[in-house]
């Protein structure tokens, strides 16, 4: 199908809504750094998910389940420390006009350094007070030290970042492939010799500290040094500020099932639904690194195009986002339940149904999905709304879903609110002009047609 002629007209006033409007041939090279970048990106993901894999089966061998336990704590501990002391140095220094600048560069990291310190600094601080509401005093050196990790990752050299803003990853990818394989391979040879939590520690910290030496010393390009540019400075802030509270809110968004769900319904039931919603936000995950590795940078290139172009480009790019991530999307809907059976203990068949619901309502948001052109552009305010306006909408069909239906009916709302959030981001783009509501209708009807001809199929429903 070519995607321009399914887009309509462009009025002259329509062409000059974008912050700019620069008509030009595009960067040389753009397209094919795009398409290598979304290959790399899929590559590296995969590759991390067969780690993942291979490293549990083995260290669940050799390691105690309480280790684990011990180390899912402290993991939350850390990513929500992270969450909520994120800058958004990456997204700025990726759409910023001075992001290929020595001294920008410079100022980042240097704030990039500082944010580790004091990630590290929250860890000491907070590590008592945790280990105490969870009665187990291990937990207060397994913070303190694993807390090393955001020192460490504080001095990534920013060749990552200029890599990323180049769309150029092939690099990148391999050095972050080739860290977890040595990290597992260390990690198994801890485990090995000593039975222990601080095998999965000491594995943290070397796999944080070979990949901080191979930002450095395997990606070319000239070395960091500690900067101070005030303009820089406020301008990193100012962007990143409303990154801070979006990454807050997706947080919230993200751990409210699970808060949600265990106030109404037994552990088991949770661990059931914690795991279809796993199996379920494969492919969204998959379609989300896309969007911050490749999408992101791609927009922020082309944001000065002419708005004709501009839209030819992001019908493009949805019809292959699509053709890419909703096929796999109806394989869920539909054989979800056989999934189920296949992969997991008969004890979790009954989350059969929940993979089913969620994999169909995640469709709509891949359709609909351009990607974070919003924060390309440089308007990181509307990501924090975005994000506000999902945390409501979860919340809400929760609730919704719990009075209607009981315990199966909130769980029904959880998924549902991606259903509200389609409105939102077709919205998004209305207002950027860059909203084609053909694409919409066909993603959208061919979706529901796949999927309720073989729910009938199948002699089942939700």
């Amino acid at each position: 199908m070519n995607p321009s002629g399914l887009l309509p007209e462009v009025s002259e006033s329509e062409e000059a809504a974008l912050p700019a409007d620069v008509a030009g041939a595009p960067e040389p090279g753009l397209i094919r750094r795009s398409l290598a970048g979304g290959a790399w990106t899929l590559f590296a993901y995969g590759g991390t998910q067969v780690l993942r894999l291979v490293s549990n089966l083995v260290l669940t061998r050799l390691l105690a389940p309480e280790y684990f336990g011990q180390m899912a704590l402290v993991n939350v501990f850390l990513i929500g420390v992270n969450m909520f002391s994120d800058l958004g140095l990456g997204p700025s220094v990726v759409q910023s006009e001075r992001g290929g600048e020595r001294r920008f560069l410079s100022t980042a990291w240097t704030l990039q350094g500082i944010r580790g310190v004091l990630i590290w600094l929250l860890c000491i601080a907070g590590a008592w007070p945790f280990a105490h509401f969870y009665r187990d005093p291990m937990l207060v050196p397994l913070v303190i030290v694993t807390g090393l990790t955001a020192v460490i990752s504080g001095l990534n050299s920013t060749k990552l970042l200029t890599a990323f803003r180049e769309i150029s990853i092939g690099r990148v990818t391999l050095i972050e492939l080739g860290s977890q394989i040595l990290t597992v391979a260390v990690t198994v040879a801890f485990a090995s010799v000593y039975s222990s939590v601080w095998a999965l520690v000491n594995a943290a910290l070397f796999g944080a500290t070979l990949k901080m030496l191979a930002s450095h010393y395997l990606i070319p390009g000239p070395k960091d040094r500690w900067a101070w540019d005030a303009a820089a400075v406020h301008e990193l802030i100012g962007f990143g500020k409303w990154i801070f509270l979006s990454t807050v809110l997706s947080f919230a968004t993200n751990s409210a099932a699970s808060l949600i769900l265990g106030r109404f319904v037994s552990m088991t039931e949770v661990g059931v639904f914690s795991i279809a919603v796993t199996l379920a936000s494969v492919v969204g995950q998959a379609y989300e690194q896309i969007g911050s590795k490749v999408l992101f940078p791609l927009y922020a290139k082309v944001k000065t195009e002419a708005l004709p172009q501009l839209r030819k480009r992001v019908a493009k790019i949805r019809l292959s986002t699509m053709a890419l991530f909703v096929p796999p999307l109806w394989v869920l809907s539909v054989f979800g339940q056989q999934v189920v059976n296949l992969l997991l203990d008969h004890r979790y068949h009954d989350g059969g149904w929940i993979l089913r619901l969620f994999a169909s309502c995640a469709i709509p948001s891949i359709v609909t999905g351009i990607g974070p052109f919003y924060l390309a552009l440089g308007n990181s305010r509307l990501m924090m709304l975005n994000s506000a306006i999902r945390l409501v909408l979860y919340v809400a069909s929760a609730f919704a879903g719990l009075w209607w239906g009981g315990t199966h009916g909130l769980i029904v709302g959880i998924a549902a609110h991606s259903l509200g959030m389609y409105v939102v981001d077709a919205t998004i783009q209305w207002r950027y002009r860059i909203w084609i509501p053909a694409l919409d209708a066909l993603g959208l009807g061919v979706s529901a047609a796949v999927v309720l001809i073989g729910a009938r199929w199948q002699g089942v429903f939700w």
